[in-house]
């Protein structure tokens, strides 16, 4: 996707009648969590030494229409198949970069490891954007804390789930739940008020340690089976 002087002016015309397109649209149709939402969610699962991290980001009409003119993507023609996967990559790896972590008191680089991305109808005949990002990081016993820094300053959800697999945690108690699921389904109850959370920090412990082996204590002796003497016989005539 590269950005040309015409892609730019065909986006600029597009603007004039863009936000009208969008307010007035079916309220149906539009973004939950309000066409100018960009809505994160971050679920890292510690396990075996390793911190993997599953991160979504939500883009919604708005974010997504100027993503794809910053990109410098075709008005006309959203981008698909190849196309689409490379901007993925590419893109996630500007905002992995986003991601603060410090494991143990030192900062920490999350290791790409996947990314994808796919487009829905959204209001105005305008699309939205979600990209799905996995990634993960070397990851032993001690102090985690983690931050995301992406979008500044933009409405949307933002949750942060925090799970241990095979790995005792202190401090992620509240972290556990998985409201959104993965930013598939947003409660409506929490439209108005969706969760705020982008950093969260927690410690990893060392394994527990097995328990002593029980000291065997010295078998009892066995009672003596000798039989008794028997009696010596009687002399004859004595009896």
């Amino acid at each position: 996707m590269a950005l040309t002087d015409g892609n730019t002016n065909r986006w600029m015309r597009r603007r004039t009648g863009l936000l009208a397109s969008v307010l007035c649209a079916a309220p149906l149709l539009a973004h939950p969590m309000g066409n100018f939402s960009v809505n994160h969610y971050s679920r890292l699962a510690v396990k075996a030494g390793r911190i993997r991290l599953n991160y979504v980001l939500d883009l919604a009409e708005i974010p997504t229409f100027q993503e794809m003119q910053t990109v410098g993507a075709d008005p006309d023609r959203l981008p698909g198949g190849e196309e689409l996967q490379r901007y993925a990559e590419r893109r996630a790896a500007e905002w992995i970069a986003g991601l603060e972590l410090q494991c143990g008191g030192r900062a920490a680089a999350w290791q790409a490891v996947s990314a994808r991305a796919e487009f829905a109808p959204g209001a105005g005949g305008l699309p939205t954007l979600k990209v799905f990002i996995q990634a993960e990081v070397p990851g032993g016993a001690g102090e985690v804390r983690y931050r995301d820094n992406n979008f500044p300053g933009r409405t949307g959800w933002k949750e942060i789930v925090i799970r241990g697999a095979a790995a005792r945690l202190e401090g992620a108690e509240s972290f556990t739940v998985d409201v959104s699921q993965g930013l598939a389904n947003y409660p409506a109850d929490l439209y108005t008020n969706p969760p705020q959370v982008l950093e969260a920090a927690f410690r990893v412990m060392p394994p527990a340690l097995p328990p002593p082996p029980k000291t065997l204590s010295a078998p009892e002796p066995e009672p003596s089976l000798r039989a008794a003497p028997e009696p010596p016989p009687v002399p004859a005539g004595r009896a």
